[in-house]
């Protein structure tokens, strides 16, 4: 196995993992079609280790967003969480459930959709979406903070996450798309989309380390700690760049683009 991982192709998938994560362009999917290329196979152990790279850089962002988790830690133990309309770990509970289940029930079916016709189709309809989302977004009646952000309005947004279980569609691009179909003001929807995503990758990182574990000998857990870290370091020196081009170009750039690796894709593989 550890053939297949030779240190130049950890050093690269992290790092694409690194580059990807924030935009809405589906780091899944680059990573299993790089993963073609350098001929590793979509086996279990290559599941836990995109887990991992996807576990590096979501601690990128709990360091990078410190600031808006600690208010969000505050509102839940300083004021009754039931009443308050401050955003807080209900909110998160209530944002993140949806995704949670279909999850658990669907892990054994999701671990095995990664082939190259289902990452065509998650591209092409979270293309499709992030289209609609740009041209469509409400002009009128912008939500500018989280604490405006209501109860049915999460439970939308933690529905069409369910959408990022389809290698290819983009966590970020499902969640982008409906926070500003909602009206929800774009920046702000890039720091929500963001903190949703820590408790997402933090469980689905427990589960797949959990159901994994008879693979972590010390080489394998070497290999996944240098992955993890290269993972880490690249997406908090890229974190800045990534929300500032969500927030301040055209989101179609990004279809663009999703439209070019999916014909590249069509070329190569099918």
């Amino acid at each position: 196995m550890l053939i297949q991982y030779k240190l130049y192709k950890i050093m690269f998938l992290s790092i694409i993992q690194g580059l990807t994560e924030f935009l809405p362009i589906s780091s899944t999917a680059h990573i299993i079609i790089l993963s073609k290329l350098f001929h590793i196979s979509c086996n279990d152990f290559f599941k836990l280790f995109v887990t991992v790279i996807q576990l590096g850089s979501m601690i990128a962002t709990c360091i990078f967003f410190r600031t808006n988790i600690i208010d969000i830690l505050n509102n839940t133990l300083k004021y009754n969480i039931i009443t308050n309309k401050k955003f807080n770990l209900i909110h998160i509970i209530l944002v993140t459930l949806p995704i949670v289940i279909c999850g658990l029930f669907l892990y054994k079916y999701i671990k095995h959709i990664t082939n190259i016709k289902n990452i065509i189709y998650g591209l092409l309809i979270g293309s499709i979406l992030i289209c609609l989302a740009e041209i469509f977004k409400p002009k009128n009646n912008i939500i500018y903070s989280l604490n405006n952000i209501n109860y049915q309005k999460l439970y939308i947004i933690g529905l069409m996450q369910c959408l990022s279980l389809i290698p290819g569609f983009s966590r970020s691009g499902a969640v982008l798309s409906i926070n500003l179909l909602l009206g929800i003001k774009r920046t702000l929807a890039t720091k929500l989309c963001f903190i949703m995503a820590i408790p997402v990758i933090l469980g689905a990182s427990c589960l797949d380390l959990y159901k994994n574990h008879t693979l972590l000998n010390i080489n394998n857990i070497l290999l996944l700690f240098e992955s993890l870290l290269v993972s880490f370091i690249i997406s908090l020196l890229t974190i800045k760049i990534s929300l500032f081009l969500i927030n301040h170009i055209s989101w179609l750039y990004f279809v663009i683009y999703r439209l070019i690796i999916l014909i590249i894709i069509y070329i190569n593989y099918i």
